[in-house]
């Protein structure tokens, strides 16, 4: 149904492009920058009798190959949206996801299965990312 919605919006409110950028620029905005996973490798390094600092390098490298996707990916759209830089396929497809409230497939393609809808799915994202975060900065958790 959201698919054959009319790409331009009626009325005093805003335009499919604003809608667009907005909802990006809020999802960048509540992303937290890279992991440096050397530095944490040094902190918790593979050890016997610490078998899970292996998990923990292992889901933040992932966690960064994500993350790089959605940093540029909302930073090439809002730029794509205001005439900057070229509007390719993918980034057409991000835009059209992100309005109908639906995790781009570039996103997909490196996160964890998940059947929420785009702010949902970026809460969980958050969510995740802060437990990480606090397994960094206090220790192994309980």
């Amino acid at each position: 149904m959201l698919s054959l919605q009319p790409r331009v919006a009626g009325g005093s409110g805003k335009s499919r492009e604003e809608l667009i950028s907005d909802q990006a620029a809020e999802i960048k905005a509540r992303m937290p920058a890279l992991f440096e996973c050397d530095a944490i490798q040094m902190m918790y390094p593979v050890r016997y009798d610490e078998s899970m600092n292996t998990v923990l390098v292992q889901e933040l490298e992932k966690f960064n190959r994500l993350l790089k996707v959605v940093h540029s990916s909302t930073k090439e759209v809002q730029l794509a949206l205001k005439g900057l830089v070229v509007m390719s396929a993918d980034l057409d497809a991000m835009g059209t996801a992100v309005f109908n409230q639906l995790v781009p497939g570039m996103w997909e393609e490196k996160a964890y299965p998940s059947l929420k809808p785009l702010m949902g799915w970026v809460q969980d994202l958050v969510d995740r990312l802060d437990f990480f975060t606090n397994w960094v900065d206090n220790g192994l958790p309980k």
